[in-house]
């Protein structure tokens, strides 16, 4: 019964039982009080007389009693259903109002940190509002852990479609500086409805091979064209996860390791990409640059520690830079604390890592494809 109720509730709901139970118990007790309401002396000889008194119109009453009762327990009912509507109808119209002001919390937060004239690193406002921006779905257990079919004439030979770079720089700009990038997935399966045979949800665009990852090997192929070195992980999150008995919120945890594995391995590594999708819809992750569509991109840094400033930065000039030469291709930079998530997402340890979720669940290859070419021409700029 209390399922779906929070916990106060059920505990009215409680009471509202014991209270039927209390009054019913009453009720029966009352034709015995009033049947044997006039004996005086309560003697086993008067008692015995009640008793039989009572038994000779047990079946007068019984019906009387009876009707009584239902109808106690029709008008309880509909109580009990004006109280059950009247309290979901206030948690309904609660939970808007909680989002909205989150939202505000969180435009306000972003609107104080702006970029000022003495040079502190500030956030860029996204383009849209903040629920537009960015959204995380938590994915269905059955999605995570089995692949849905795939629309296989879709996928055949994409890769080789698709297997160089489409970059019309006649000169690349070499690895001036020794620039080297890691990319990763802290969410490795996130994947695309395009591609699914039946899924048609979100939650369900997962798959343990024809996922985001693409996008991060495409952006390690563009950003070695312009002389970045770069390593592209290979890691199932999902699979680390199963194998420590760890549920997926622990993601961010497993990542982490990679990211230390990688520091440890190759001490010039500075740029540390955390490549994602988006859970928008197409029409709030696409954006139309000279006749081509590309996947919009998002950027995330985690406040949750004292140095996000300088992830911050590095965001923030990748943003402009988008801004200059792809317009309308980067949504901007989101901040995130540990009560909107992660709030860290590994960025305590470079300060030129950032989250990137490059569009969303309905875009396509070929989209995604051309906005790691983008940034990989941005990265190359920086």
């Amino acid at each position: 019964m209390c399922r779906n109720v929070p916990q106060d509730g059920c505990l009215r709901l409680k009471l509202s039982g014991l209270l039927f139970i209390t009054i019913v118990a009453f009720l029966y007790d009352r034709e015995l009080f009033l049947v044997c309401s006039n004996v005086t002396n309560y003697n086993d000889e008067e008692f015995t007389n009640c008793e039989e008194t009572m038994n000779s119109n047990e079946k007068k009453s019984k019906r009387k009693i009876i009707i009584r009762l239902l109808l106690f327990c029709i008008i309880l009912f509909i109580l009990w259903l004006l109280f059950i509507f009247l309290f979901m109808s206030k948690d309904r119209d609660i939970q808007p109002r909680e989002v909205s002001n989150t939202k505000h919390v969180l435009e306000q937060k972003n609107a104080s940190v702006n970029r000022n004239d003495t040079g502190n690193a500030n956030i860029e406002l996204p383009s849209q509002s903040s629920e537009e921006a960015g959204v995380e779905v938590t994915p269905d257990p059955y999605a995570i852990s089995k692949d849905s079919s795939l629309k296989h004439k879709e996928i055949t030979d994409i890769r080789s479609r698709m297997k160089e770079p489409n970059i019309n720089m006649k000169s690349p700009k070499k690895n001036v500086g020794n620039k080297e990038a890691f990319i990763y997935f802290s969410h490795n399966r996130e994947s695309f409805l395009p591609y699914f045979s039946n899924a048609t949800k979100p939650e369900m665009a997962y798959h343990s091979a024809f996922n985001v990852s693409l996008v991060g090997e495409r952006l390690g192929k563009a950003l070695k064209h312009y002389g970045i070195r770069n390593n592209v992980s290979d890691a199932d999150i999902i699979t680390m996860l199963n194998e420590m008995n760890l549920d997926f919120g622990h993601s961010y945890d497993m990542s982490r390791q990679l990211v230390l594995e990688e520091k440890k391995k190759n001490h010039h590594a500075e740029i540390f990409f955390d490549i994602h999708r988006d859970a928008l819809r197409k029409e709030n992750t696409t954006a139309v640059i000279n006749g081509k569509a590309y996947a919009q991109i998002l950027f995330v840094v985690g406040t949750g520690h004292p140095n996000y400033q300088a992830n911050l930065e590095f965001a923030n000039t990748l943003h402009r830079l988008l801004v200059a030469n792809y317009p309308g291709l980067s949504k901007g930079v989101l901040l995130k604390d540990n009560t909107q998530g992660n709030g860290v997402y590994n960025q305590d340890l470079s300060p030129k890592s950032v989250i990137v979720e490059i569009g969303g669940v309905d875009n396509k290859l070929d989209e995604l494809y051309r906005t790691a070419d983008a940034l990989a021409h941005m990265v190359s700029q920086y």
